[in-house]
């Protein structure tokens, strides 16, 4: 059985550049999401030409209430949230994907959106989901420098 991931905003810089890679990734069905149907045929027959695999497409206001029985329709294993800024965004596609049952990560490099994502890590927790939240590339590379000097500045 296929890995189906639903990369939200997959046809803006990010989430575009996501799609190109897991379209043609083995194993992964992609779904790709965003609020203008327009937008989204645009980039389904782009990653047709790159030689993907047919993907499906989903437009909608992911925010609005009421998406989880929709996401959990979908079959969806992984929800990557590409759709920034963070900044002010609330965490209702968490929030959708916990109540679905549906990992979660997105590319925030809002401190205090990844920061404060931790309040839904019980009901996540309860939910058997994981929520990963700052995999961008400004924070992914400045924990990777904490890590690598950590030790310098241990007391």
């Amino acid at each position: 059985m296929a890995f189906r991931v639903l990369v939200i905003g997959g046809y803006g810089n990010f989430g575009s550049l996501i799609c190109n890679h897991l379209a043609t990734m083995p194993g992964i069905e992609l779904v790709i999401s965003g609020r203008d149907s327009r937008k989204l045929a645009v980039k389904l027959a782009e990653l047709q030409a790159l030689g993907g695999k047919p993907c499906q497409s989903w437009c909608v206001d992911i925010m609005q209430d009421g998406k989880s029985d929709e996401l959990r329709t979908l079959r969806i294993d992984l929800v990557i949230h590409t759709a920034g800024p963070f900044q002010g965004q609330s965490y209702a596609v968490a929030r959708h994907c916990i109540d679905a049952g549906v990992n979660y990560c997105d590319l925030s490099d809002c401190r205090t959106f990844v920061s404060g994502i931790a309040t839904l890590d019980a009901a996540a927790r309860d939910a058997g989901v994981s929520l990963l939240s700052g995999c961008s590339s400004v924070p992914t590379l400045s924990a990777a420098i904490i890590d690598q000097h950590r030790q310098r500045f241990l007391r």
